[in-house]
């Protein structure tokens, strides 16, 4: 794509970590059952091991948080995003022992979201795309998006 996977990693890092913010203040419980339903999936994906389908199930968690936030500019401009993302998310051979890690870093984020805490929810969004970013070799851990 025409854009450096670290300029992707910090466009999601200043977006999303602001739409989990909102979207910890405007979550309904269809919107939670929505979003556990997705992290069941991602789950099952993983522990099978069928990293195509979990890419799809991460970026749909994260997309489903942008609806939530309820910014049509933000919405349209995530899912014009949305192959980049997925080509940025994708997980090479050689970090798929760490395939789990990114399953245990969306539970906190729809923890927070089931706790609608503005605060917590953008935490750990920061959080997540950040360690996903270094696990991803696109950053060192260190290194601030």
């Amino acid at each position: 794509g025409p854009y450096a996977k670290l300029d992707i990693s910090r466009f999601r890092y200043v977006m999303e970590s602001n739409c989990a913010r909102l979207a910890a203040m405007r979550v309904t419980d269809p919107d939670i059952q929505k979003l556990e339903a997705n992290l069941a999936l991602f789950k099952e994906q993983t522990r099978v091991g069928n990293f195509d389908l979990s890419a799809q199930a991460d970026e749909a968690f994260h997309h489903l948080i942008v609806e939530i936030a309820a910014v049509p500019l933000f919405i349209d401009l995530h899912r014009a995003f949305r192959q980049m993302l997925l080509e940025t998310i994708a997980m090479p051979v050689n970090v798929r022992s760490r395939g789990w890690e990114p399953v245990v870093e969306h539970e906190r984020i729809l923890v927070a979201l089931k706790r609608r805490d503005p605060d917590e929810a953008s935490y750990y969004m920061q959080s997540h795309i950040t360690r996903s970013s270094e696990r991803l070799g696109y950053v060192q851990a260190d290194e601030v998006l």
